[in-house]
């Protein structure tokens, strides 16, 4: 009876969590060594190694540029990968029916992102609002340093003095 049911564990898992390793596995593994440019070993040592992933082996094939995982010789799953388009797990289509999928993909942009203001772009303002005080913000900075400076020493009693607080040093009564 226990024979049985270890069988259909196992069996279970072939059909279920196995797939999920390999494909995974291979994804991760395909994404990060063209798109990222990572050293395999390194991903496989760093990235896949903890369980469940480490039930998984994974090889990279250069010639057609993919991936293919398993774990323990079944559930292999494969990835390839396209240039332009990244890294694409092979399931429900035949690879090479997705090899021959032509994509639209829109023409990279002639402008840069560096001259493009934030946040549609990386461009950062260098201006302030016109509704902020600078004065004002630059005396409230200071008094927030003196409170830092001065509250390991004890603080007495607080005063208002322009705007700002003066501290005075000492024991709190």
């Amino acid at each position: 009876m226990l024979l049985v049911i270890l069988f259909g564990t196992f069996i279970w898992l072939s059909f279920t969590v196995f797939p999920a390793i390999s494909g995974y596995g291979s994804k991760n593994l395909c994404s990060a060594v063209y798109l990222q440019h990572r050293n395999p070993a390194d991903v496989i040592k760093e990235d896949l190694a903890n369980f469940p992933l480490s039930l998984g082996t994974f090889t990279v094939n250069e010639k057609d540029s993919s991936v293919t995982g398993s774990v323990w010789g079944i559930a292999k799953r494969k990835t390839i990968y396209r240039q332009g388009i990244g890294c694409t797990l092979i399931n429900d289509f035949s690879e090479e029916d997705v090899r021959n999928k032509k994509f639209s993909l829109p023409p990279k942009p002639i402008v840069s992102s560096d001259t493009i203001a934030w946040p549609y772009g990386d461009k950062l303002s260098d201006t302030t609002s016109p509704n902020i005080n600078k004065e004002q913000l630059h005396s409230r900075k200071i008094c927030f340093r003196l409170r830092q400076k001065h509250s390991d020493a004890g603080v007495v009693n607080v005063e208002k003095f322009n705007g700002c607080h003066d501290w005075h040093i000492g024991k709190r009564k």
